[in-house]
């Protein structure tokens, strides 16, 4: 399975969704992904339901803007990923055997790369730069997203002012750290049957990771709910 010279931008939830099924399928085998541009990614869904609790309005930001999900054998390199409202590349659930080399992520609000339950993947010569930022480019094809994160703002923080955008928006982003290692969804009460809490074997090296408003590189041993 290759991807590659695409172009892919404005989504409402992730540019690529590669995943193969529960924990007790077998894995999908040799995943390229490669000369991609993905740009404005992750920005939510128009608002469909008048509810009073933000998180059940419709919006739908939850995946990352690459997504590998239980593949044994892939590679992701030689991509330009910017300006999601959430990760820019994410391999888990089991995914292994991976190389992620040569590509340029920035500007992505939550996590650059983010290892989750990831195993035997080598992380190299990538350049992960301003992650916990970014960059909306035209406030009118964003203004749902907008008005979903302001909401959550309010709630993280109160006395903020009432008319915040974006750039003051990510400052509450936990994620905003240029890569993230860690093992899980394991204390949330809706765990799911194909998490297992195991990561091992990432090897990350040679790579130019500056400007993160978190951590440039942070490994949890939990997932932080």
């Amino acid at each position: 399975l290759v991807f590659k010279n695409m172009k892919i931008e404005w989504t409402s939830n992730s540019a690529m969704v590669l995943e193969n099924g529960a924990l007790t399928d077998p894995h999908a085998k040799d995943l390229t992904v490669t000369r991609c541009r993905i740009n404005q990614t992750n920005l939510g869904r128009f608002k469909y339901l008048k509810k009073s609790d933000p998180e059940k309005r419709g919006y739908n930001m939850y995946q990352e803007a690459i997504t590998i999900s239980k593949f044994d054998g892939f590679t992701v390199c030689n991509n330009h990923v910017s300006n999601s409202l959430q990760e820019g590349i994410d391999f888990k659930f089991g995914a292994k055997n991976g190389k992620i080399h040569n590509n340029i992520i920035e500007q992505t609000r939550a996590a650059g790369l983010y290892a989750n339950e990831g195993l035997d993947t080598k992380i190299f010569q990538n350049i992960i730069r301003h992650i916990g930022y970014y960059d909306a480019q035209d406030g009118k094809g964003l203004r749902v997203a907008a008005e979903y994160l302001t909401e959550r703002l309010k709630q993280l923080m109160p006395s903020a002012p009432a008319n915040v955008w974006f750039k003051d928006i990510v400052k509450v982003e936990s994620g905003g750290s240029g890569i993230i290692i860690g093992n899980g969804d394991l204390e949330s009460n809706g765990k799911r049957d194909f998490e297992t809490g195991e990561v091992s074997g990432i090897e990350v090296y040679q790579n130019v990771i500056y400007g993160a408003r978190i951590c440039n590189i942070s490994v949890w041993n939990y997932w932080r709910w």
